[in-house]
């Protein structure tokens, strides 16, 4: 039996919300790191620079677009973009809250919701109130519409739904590229759905006609017109969502044409992710587990191992008359657990031990399990859409990092859906004791409840005690972690002291933030020197412009999830030979009685360099 909550279940998630933002005010920004990109290149399109030609730009132009049309509203400043965050992730609650009762009680649904925004909304190391990139926030939550109106369209068998989640697959798209796979689940997913439930009620109907429904699996299951049926019921049914993009779809279209050639878009800017550089390739080989397919592969079945041994956990506390059931459930999750303390071992510290890991693996069992069920289209659906956001790190599901909170809302509804649903029942039929439902159910509830408040409470000393350090400016005020902090800060004061305001300053190779909270021009067309990113072409243009540059800031930001370490030494040594050639150091923020402290060291601090006089 469910606990009993509320009848209004949102108060709930609206109340843990609440708590965890006033727990972790301000301390959302993560200096240094894609924040830069994220508040500056809005602040530079409203001034009028133009996206993908001025600024490069490896994602599609909404977010930027629509950052940039806020700043001028309602002002360039970092609130301005955590209010649109607050709200974005609100939605992203209300979405997964409606998603979610598709599969489970009022009740369960809040419980997911509560698990969405302490685990993905509030996750110290990657919140979505600041997150890594507004692109994937917007991104998520078009493809998270467009889940729902799928949803809402094979329940009402009302084609006008699937033709709104047409027009969300277009913003998502036009948000983040890789979000076109995201949604187009949904989609694909959804017709393959209703041309079945098609199929299933014209054979059933055909059966009663010939009085017969002993031969039902035995009738073809196309129409009476053959091929060109299946064809047309194919066509009627992908007519709404096409009709759903093409508006869009259009408009997107001409305003690339008219506004780039092909070359940048395509090869300067990947926008198709076309002749990426090694250091892309290399970063991506990483996030989805291909540059060690072995240990993520075992790393997988460790996360299988503990999840069994909790499966077998509450099947044991939740049966009572059946000991034979229940000394299996004991040996099959002690032996689940010796596997994953074995895997766990022999991984050496590069896996947590989260459970999360095997994630795809559930998915594609539910997946398969409801792919012939008429009344489990909603589950298919979910499914579908959850393994598709999760196809990125396939072999290597993160439980933490800037990028989970944006593959994982769905995923986790599932989770208390099997915890909740699929385990009880199954324990339940294993032992043909009706009341081991309420014991698992209620073991269920109690360990995530327990999960979620311990996980929260942690998350809340760790904002607390790691963002610690007050910066004010002019363009806002947040908490940065305590050493980092001091150096920032020190770089932000030295520069409002000793430069205009609107004075260009270039930043290498990450931290155009700088620029933005001290009132200074970031002039450089790339905003992150990503290793091998930046052509010959721009980085010999990069140097022509450092003869106009008064101040050149290099900040230690190791870019090894790229491959490389020390910005000018281990990639771009022209411009690092230009930079040691035309420049001086003259203050060294966060290492101030190191003057020799080079690029690649083990601490954080910031080089401001000055033009040599000539």
């Amino acid at each position: 039996m469910m606990p009993r909550i509320h009848q209004h279940t949102l108060t709930w998630p609206l109340a843990v919300f609440a708590v965890m933002l006033a727990v972790s005010w301000r301390r959302w920004v993560s200096i240094i790191a894609d924040s830069g990109r994220e508040l500056d290149l809005p602040l530079r399109l409203s001034n009028g620079e133009t996206l993908y030609r001025d600024i490069h730009y490896l994602y599609t132009p909404l977010a930027a677009q629509v950052n940039a049309q806020l700043y001028q509203w309602f002002g360039a400043r970092l609130e301005t973009l955590q209010v649109s965050g607050v709200i974005c992730s609100l939605l992203v609650v209300w979405f997964c809250y409606r998603i979610a009762r598709h599969l489970l009680s009022p009740a369960a649904s809040t419980l997911a919701a509560c698990s969405i925004i302490i685990f993905c909304v509030f996750k110290p190391a990657g919140n979505l109130i600041s997150p890594y990139s507004y692109s994937a926030l917007y991104g998520m939550l078009f493809s998270l519409a467009c889940l729902l109106t799928c949803l809402h369209s094979l329940r009402q068998r009302d084609s006008r739904w699937l033709a709104l989640s047409g027009g969300f697959f277009a913003l998502a798209v036009l948000s983040k590229q890789e979000f076109a796979l995201v949604a187009g689940a949904a989609i694909w997913a959804t017709v393959y759905l209703v041309l079945h439930q098609a199929d299933f009620e014209e054979r059933e109907i055909r059966a009663r006609d010939v009085g017969q429904d002993t031969i039902l699996p035995y009738i073809p299951r196309h129409s009476r017109d053959g091929v060109s049926g299946g064809a047309h019921k194919l066509f009627r049914t992908l007519r709404s969502p096409v009709l759903g993009i093409m508006p869009l779809s259009v408009i997107a279209g001409w305003w690339f044409v008219t506004r780039y050639d092909w070359d940048l878009l395509v090869n300067d800017c990947h926008l198709l992710f076309t002749n990426l550089p090694a250091s892309l390739r290399f970063y991506n080989a990483h996030r989805t587990g291909l540059n060690a397919p072995l240990a993520s592969l075992l790393q997988m079945l460790g996360g299988a191992g503990v999840a069994v041994t909790v499966a077998c956990a509450i099947a044991w506390f939740s049966v009572k008359a059946a000991p034979s059931l229940k000394r299996r459930a004991l040996l099959i999750g002690l032996a689940a657990l010796s596997f994953a303390l074995l895997i766990g071992f022999v991984s050496r510290g590069q896996w947590d031990g989260s459970p999360l890991r095997a994630l795809p693996l559930l998915l594609l069992v539910l997946l398969w399990q409801a792919r012939k069920q008429t009344n489990q289209g909603a589950l298919f659906i979910i499914a579908a859409y959850s393994l598709a956001a999760l196809l990125r790190v396939m072999l290597r599901v993160p439980s933490g990092g800037a990028f989970g909170s944006f593959f994982l809302p769905t995923s986790l509804t599932l989770l208390v859906y099997v915890l909740l649903r699929v385990l009880p029942d199954a324990i339940a039929r294993w032992s043909n004791e009706s009341d081991a439902v309420t014991r698992a159910q209620r073991f269920g509830w109690a360990l995530l409840v327990t999960a979620l408040v311990c996980t929260a409470v942690v998350f809340g000393i760790r904002y607390r005690r790691t963002y610690s350090h007050l910066i004010e400016t002019a363009r806002g005020t947040f908490y940065a972690p305590r050493d980092a902090g001091a150096a920032y800060g020190e770089a932000l004061r030295w520069l409002q002291q000793n430069t205009r305001t609107d004075e260009a300053v270039a930043v290498f190779p990450e931290g155009s933030d700088l620029a933005f909270f001290s009132e200074r021009r970031m002039p450089l067309r790339h905003q992150i020197y990503i290793p091998g990113l930046v052509s010959e072409r721009d980085e010999t243009r990069v140097i022509e412009q450092l003869r106009e540059l008064r101040y050149v800031l290099i900040v230690n930001r190791p870019m090894r999830e790229f491959g490389a370490t020390a910005f000018g030494q281990d990639f771009y040594q022209r411009l690092g030979q230009a930079l040691a050639e035309q420049y001086r150091v003259v203050q060294i923020c966060g290492a101030p009685n190191e003057p020799d402290i080079a690029i690649g060291d083990q601490r954080f601090f910031i080089k401001i360099l000055e033009r040599k006089t000539p």
